[in-house]
């Protein structure tokens, strides 16, 4: 299909009138130099068209299904919480955790679901925390709740009766924090993705 942009370099746009979208099962594009990861428009164009969008560089495919952005998402124990969240932000690095069902969030803390759940998803327990670490949670009982780290300031979380967002990750949280872990397929580099589709919200936002 023929790129009918008019800045090609740095955008795409197809006619597609009469086309049949039950044909499309995934996006491909190309980027220009060593860029693996969904840009902040790309993030926003696949959320609309709801489909896998793969992007080629340097000869090789990197494949990313379609989650809905990360921030601002309700609360909805199962399908928008804290755990789909880090399942969400790691399929945009293009590491794809299996999805554990919930029962419900008193019968999940009692039997320390989150800890058990760790380690067979790819994590393993570590000393001090760096982007895209995932820190468990207490309030004085079991772990109950998960977030991403961004930086040495900043998380990624989804709370009960809230938007998904990003906080400070000040004395309060590290006071509760219980323990912290990493993912054998992190690479530092993959924050540039989960940064892209921040940014994407903001753009929303702002109606860009």
């Amino acid at each position: 299909m023929k790129n009918i942009a008019k800045d090609k370099v740095n955008n795409f746009e197809f006619k597609l009138d009469n086309y049949n979208f039950e044909r499309i099962e995934a996006i491909v594009h190309n980027h220009i130099g060593d860029h693996p990861y969904l840009s902040s428009f790309d993030r926003i164009a696949q959320v609309e068209t709801g489909l896998p969008w793969w992007i080629v560089v340097n000869g090789k495919i990197h494949q990313y299904k379609c989650v809905d952005l990360l921030r601002g998402r309700d609360f909805e124990y199962g399908k928008y919480d804290c755990g789909t969240l880090i399942e969400d932000a790691y399929a945009v690095c293009g590491i794809n955790l299996r999805h554990y069902k919930r029962k419900n969030m008193e019968v999940d803390e009692a039997n320390n679901v989150i800890i058990e759940r760790l380690p067979k998803l790819g994590f393993s327990q570590v000393s001090s925390a760096q982007p895209g670490d995932v820190i468990a949670t207490s309030m004085g009982g079991n772990p109950n709740h998960l977030a991403l780290v961004l930086d040495d300031e900043r998380i990624l979380h989804h709370v009960v009766g809230q938007y998904s967002r990003v906080a400070a990750y000040g004395s309060v949280m590290k006071k509760r924090t219980h323990s912290i872990w990493r993912h054998k397929k992190w690479q530092p580099r993959m924050i540039e993705a989960i940064n892209y589709d921040l940014k994407a919200s903001d753009y929303e936002e702002n109606n860009i």
